[in-house]
């Protein structure tokens, strides 16, 4: 179980206590304001998602001053509360803890012969990654349900001709990012980092690059360590604020 805060626009900016703080106007001021919250409020970064300047989590999850939204392990909204209360989302939690791994199990059953119509949800995206993070056997290629949930799973587009091809999505990259970070000895990992480096956002590529460059100085590579090292330093050359200025 794991909780995280999610950092969107300022709800209060320029109003009672907050007078002097502006609405930010871009990912960086958002970035360098999350930071002083972490400060002020000690919380841990890693626990502070900042979103980005459209708000998407506020379109999928709703537009409320402080919710608590419960995620299941494989992407399904169980739980949406209007305001973060302890004492309210206590329960919530005990209750879906007792359920999920029955749930759990129902959705990694892949031979009942049921199917499913048109795109794969995030449940079976959340699915497909279970199995794939805990090295469980993939099933036969005529009886994946479906060949886009796999395909999901490993952060890559199926290729077989005729094949339903899974967009460049949030579901893909998470997939990509989860494989990256836990699988990192897989074959197949120079793919799934490649696909994060060619993404059009900058925190995915900021991330993608650190993660090669960890990766690298592993090896015995030098010349591509040193080329990663260089790309990442560009980056942030570029982009400034993703770096936390020192205090």
């Amino acid at each position: 179980m794991q909780f995280v805060f999610v950092y969107q626009r300022e709800p209060h900016a320029r109003q009672m206590a907050f007078a002097e703080i502006p609405q930010p106007k871009d990912l960086g001021e958002r970035c360098e304001l999350a930071r002083k919250t972490c400060d002020e409020l000690v919380l841990d970064p890693a626990l502070v998602w900042i979103d980005g300047m459209d708000d998407q989590s506020r379109a999928l999850f709703g537009d409320l001053p402080s919710p608590a939204i419960v995620v299941d392990p494989f992407g399904v909204v169980r739980t949406k509360l209007p305001w973060a209360e302890p004492d309210a989302l206590g329960p919530q939690v005990e209750s879906l803890l007792a359920k999920v791994g029955q749930q759990a199990e129902r959705t990694l059953i892949f031979g009942d012969g049921a199917e499913l119509a048109g795109d794969p949800g995030p449940e079976y995206v959340g699915a497909a990654l279970y199995v794939a993070r805990r090295d469980g056997k993939l099933p036969d290629e005529s009886t994946r349900r479906p060949f886009a949930v796999w395909a999901a799973a490993l952060g890559a587009p199926p290729a077989a001709e005729g094949a339903a091809v899974l967009p460049d999505s949030w579901l893909g990259l998470t997939a990509c990012a989860t494989l990256v970070a836990e699988r990192r000895d897989d074959a197949r990992w120079r793919g799934w980092i490649d696909r994060l480096l060619a993404n059009s956002s900058v925190p995915v590529r900021h991330w993608a690059q650190q993660q090669l460059v960890q990766h690298l100085r592993r090896s015995d590579d030098a010349d591509a360590t040193a080329r990663a090292e260089r790309q990442l330093a560009e980056l942030r050359q570029a982009n400034p604020w993703l770096v936390a200025p020192a205090r």
